[in-house]
């Protein structure tokens, strides 16, 4: 299980040269983060903490949002 400080590290990461601003949600135990340049580029907020907690889900969802992101035309470093 991921402690939430590896979250942080982990999410942000993914995200690079991007900016990438991280919550993880006390009472509503949910990851929450945008990505963004100049304009913004995404934000995900409905990621269940548990699930995040999961290095295997977490890594998982982050490849699906960056898949997603390249297919818009984004270019993130080769590895997180």
């Amino acid at each position: 299980m991921l402690a939430r400080r590896d979250i942080l590290k982990k999410v942000k990461g993914a995200f690079l040269p991007f900016r990438c601003a991280v919550q993880i949600g006390d009472y509503t135990s949910k990851l929450r983060f945008q990505v963004f340049d100049h304009n913004g580029i995404i934000e995900i907020s409905r990621i269940p903490l548990r699930q995040a907690q999961n290095e295997r889900q977490l890594r998982s969802t982050l490849e699906r949002i960056r898949y997603r992101l390249e297919d818009e035309g984004y270019a993130f470093r080769s590895s997180f």
